[in-house]
């Protein structure tokens, strides 16, 4: 279950990459931000659900029910935290899809939304190392090596203007 965790976090990784290699750092004006920002609010939310993977992990049995119910907990406590953030990003996804298509479309206005994807991917993975590191320390497991490099990814990205 972890490999798939970690095949699917790397493509998210990949993809974070992606979009700041494509976007600069553009100066916004409050205006800009503001007609993002209303454009963002009035998309619909992403649809998407991690149920399955808590799931895999409570029908587990190789936990305790000490383990379970502390996991449980733990699930409790940052779902809603990632909920919000399934939600910004699904959102600012749609509206700069949207807006890559519409020919009218500011370029300021589309930079901004790819800055924010990218902040809200790294507020994102940061809540899920967080998580994980707090779930490994309920299993008694140590860091394996691919979390310490997505953790040094998070801390550290790689700037646009250091790739070739």
């Amino acid at each position: 279950m972890l490999n798939r965790h970690a095949s699917l976090f790397t493509f998210r990784a990949c993809f974070a990459l992606a979009l700041l290699a494509l976007s600069a750092c553009a100066g916004t004006t409050p205006a800009v931000e503001k007609k993002v920002e209303q454009k963002v609010r009035a998309a619909p939310p992403a649809a998407s659900s991690m149920a399955a993977a808590r799931e895999a992990v409570f029908e587990s049995d190789s936990l305790s029910a000490e383990q379970k119910k502390s996991l449980k907990k733990l699930f409790s406590e940052t779902s809603a935290e990632q909920a919000r953030l399934r939600t910004e990003l699904g959102k600012n996804q749609t509206v700069l899809m949207h807006m890559l298509v519409d020919a009218n479309a500011k370029e300021a206005e589309i930079e901004l939304l790819k800055t924010r994807i990218l902040e809200l991917e790294r507020e994102k993975s940061s809540v899920f190392m967080r998580t994980l590191d707090q779930a490994e320390a309920i299993l008694g497991r140590k860091d394996l090596q691919d979390e310490r490099f997505y953790r040094a990814f998070l801390m550290n990205p790689v700037q646009p203007d250091t790739l070739p």
